[in-house]
C-alpha cells in the first residue's frame, strides 16, 4: 500500500485529498505545517509527498529544500499543489526539486493521477 505525507494547513483541503487518496488504497499521514511534515519524515518515509507552499511554522519551499538536503529523503517524489503558482515563470523558481507542481485549487481526481504517476514500480514489475 503506498504511502502518501500530504502536508496542507487549510484543514478541509487537507482532510478532502486525505479521504480520496484513502478510498483509492493509499496509506495517508497528514500534517498541517512544515515542521510537524518534518517529523513525519522522520519518524517514517512515505513513497510520495504532497505540499502547499504556504505553511505555518516552516514555509514549504523549506520543506523542499530540506527533503532534496537529506541522503534519506532526496529520492522522495514531491507533488507541490499550491495558490501561489499560477504560470510556468511563478512555478519555476518556487518549486525548484518539486517533482510536479499544480496550482490551486486541485481535484482530488487529477491529485490521484499524479500520485499514482511519480510512484515508483514495485519491485519485480518489469520496466
Amino acid at each position: 500500500m503506498p504511502r502518501v505525507l500530504v502536508v496542507e494547513d487549510y484543514a478541509d483541503a487537507r482532510e478532502m485529498y486525505v479521504n480520496f487518496l484513502e478510498l483509492n488504497g493509499m496509506e495517508v499521514v497528514q500534517a498541517p505545517d512544515g515542521l510537524t511534515a518534518l517529523a513525519h519524515l522522520s519518524a517514517g518515509r512515505p513513497d510520495v509527498v504532497v505540499l502547499d507552499i504556504n505553511l505555518p511554522h516552516l514555509d514549504g519551499i523549506e520543506v523542499l529544500r530540506r527533503i532534496r538536503g537529506d541522503p534519506e529523503t532526496v529520492n522522495i517524489p514531491v507533488i507541490v499543489v499550491s495558490a501561489g503558482i499560477r504560470d510556468s515563470l511563478t512555478c519555476t523558481p518556487l518549486v525548484t526539486g518539486a517533482t510536479l507542481a499544480f496550482a490551486k485549487p486541485l481535484l482530488p481526481e487529477d491529485l490521484l493521477a499524479a500520485v499514482l504517476g511519480v510512484l515508483p514500480a514495485p519491485p519485480g514489475t518489469p520496466a
